[in-house]
């Protein structure tokens, strides 16, 4: 046991190192934009807590919130743990060190799973802590309240880890056959995601149509088929040590089997995962002479799509567009209904729709940072890259000319989509094409200057650099919070929501340009420093 504590130890001093980057200030002073953004997003979750109980509690049932975040943040945890699974239990770069030691397979499983857990304690933290103050400050609970939140803390994201972990097993040791692990890799865990996507899309039309719809009810179905969520409910009223044992034993129990399955296969699966596909070839190969962008571009490209975690991380906010588009045009014939219903008022939706599907643009572009681990990505290649006859604004040119491959196309695409659908006027058209190429264009520079200014150029995992790092979390939270900074002040306008788009665009295009200027006068600047 000493032993394994002393692991763990070592591997949370090297890997749980969420807030470190390469600065040379020293202190506090270093972590004060991280606990902005950790601040901004508590009071944003609280703020939405408190509107939510104070309708509950006009119908006496402020305690339907209770299994309802727990449902929730079960969900986040489980839908990060399907794609985040494969690289921090298979792909860590202390693997060969690990196996090379005489330690047990199982005590190597617990320390990924424990660093799995902790990563993941720290993110429920932001939503779960807000949502306990709120309700505390409101509702005034028992004492039994605050030890039955403080279990559910523990052990809320343990079932959900279990069950990503069993399927990142699963696709790692199907994977593991093939020549081409990391695409199969890619596109199981596609299927995995689309899956719970859809189930979720399922029981929501099912709630839909049995008019099940309301917080309370939604509640009560959730307390009656998710244990976890009913425990939580169950010992805020009456602490009891029956339901407290059931709840241990529901969480770690599987966790338990877990290590154990694992450890027979664990080895062996990171060993094929691990082999290089196939014998050289001897033909003599020609290289075709590319300029230093292309070049550049395809390098960016191809670590891009050889990391499952980095795809997946780049692209949800696309799949929530495409989403979002495609609900618009299968639902048209609705919408159309419902719009003429409330046209006999005087107020036409239709010519609101097109700038509220501007406002979808901007929120799922500044959700979509894929440059925001791109200079830590780097990594130990970081010598090599600054040893290339290249300058450094061609490197930011093309990485952000990357982001732009990425998601402009799917952005255009839904674009196209919902013209053809709606047919909406030439202006609100123009505005939605060049939403659709300055928006993304926007966020991949910040997401480059966030990384610039926090890079972090040593890690074993690239999870870590891409879900847990310090640029990661600013560029994920600061862009959701641009984002409805640019769309809250639109809701005075409703009338003139032309012109409002029209000023939002102009701004965005300013910013633009300044973040440009930013990134080609102080990015070199601070290139070179991270060079020496």
């Amino acid at each position: 046991m000493k032993k394994l504590f002393s692991l763990i130890k070592a591997g949370f001093s090297q890997d749980l190192n969420l807030f470190e980057f390469q600065s040379k200030s020293r202190g506090a002073s270093k972590y004060v934009l991280v606990s902005l953004v950790g601040l901004l997003v508590m009071y944003c979750v609280g703020n939405l807590t408190s509107q939510t109980l104070d309708g509950l509690m006009a119908v006496g049932a402020e305690e339907a919130i209770l299994p309802l975040v727990a449902v929730l943040l079960t969900g986040l945890v489980f839908f990060e743990g399907i794609y985040k699974a494969g690289g921090i239990l298979f792909e860590s770069k202390d693997n060969d060190m690990l196996f090379a030691m005489p330690i047990p397979k199982h005590q190597i499983i617990i320390l990924r799973l424990a660093k799995f857990l902790a990563f993941e304690y720290i993110y429920i933290a932001l939503f779960f802590i807000p949502v306990l103050a709120v309700y505390i400050f409101k509702v005034q609970p028992s004492p039994d309240f605050y030890i039955a939140s403080l279990i559910t803390f523990f052990t809320l994201p343990i079932l959900p880890i279990v069950v990503s972990s069993i399927i990142g097993f699963l696709v790692k040791l199907f994977t593991s056959r093939f020549k081409a692990k990391r695409v199969m890799s890619t596109v199981l865990t596609l299927v995995f995601s689309a899956l719970f996507v859809a189930a979720i899309a399922v029981v929501s039309i099912q709630n839909e149509n049995d008019n099940t719809n309301m917080l309370s009810d939604i509640s009560g179905a959730i307390s009656a088929n998710y244990y976890p969520a009913k425990a939580y409910l169950d010992l805020s009223h009456e602490f009891n040590l029956e339901t407290l044992g059931v709840l241990i034993c529901i969480n770690y129990l599987p966790l338990i089997l877990v290590v154990m399955i694992f450890s027979k296969s664990y080895f062996r699966i990171i060993a094929r995962l691990s082999e290089h596909a196939g014998p050289t070839s001897n033909k003599t190969a020609t290289v075709k002479a590319s300029t230093k962008i292309s070049s550049l571009l395809r390098r960016e490209l191809s670590r891009f799509f050889a990391s499952t975690t980095y795809v997946f991380n780049a692209t949800f906010g696309l799949i929530m567009m495409i989403l979002a588009t495609g609900a618009l045009v299968v639902y048209k014939g609705k919408i159309m209904e419902a719009a003429a219903q409330v046209e006999e008022s005087g107020f036409s939706p239709m010519t609101v729709l097109p700038f509220l599907y501007c406002g979808a643009i901007v929120l799922t572009s500044c959700m979509t940072c894929l440059t925001s681990s791109s200079i830590s990505l780097e990594g130990k290649s970081f010598g090599l890259t600054t040893s290339l006859p290249i300058l450094p604004r061609e490197l930011f040119r093309a990485k952000i000319l990357f982001s732009n491959v990425i998601t402009i196309p799917v952005i255009l695409l839904c674009d196209i989509v919902f013209c053809i659908a709606y047919t909406p006027s030439m202006l609100a058209i123009v505005l939605i094409f060049l939403f659709s190429i300055i928006v993304p264009t926007m966020n991949a520079t910040l997401g480059l200057i966030i990384n610039l200014r926090f890079p972090k150029m040593q890690y074993s995992n690239e999870t870590e650099i891409i879900k847990q790092s310090t640029s990661s979390l600013i560029s994920t939270f600061g862009g959701m919070g641009i984002a409805f900074a640019s769309l809250l002040p639109m809701v005075p306008f409703t009338e003139h929501m032309d012109i409002y788009f029209t000023v939002l665009l102009a701004i965005m295009a300013v910013v633009l340009f300044v973040l440009k200027s930013v990134l080609y006068s102080w990015g070199e600047k601070r290139w070179r420093s991270l060079e020496a």
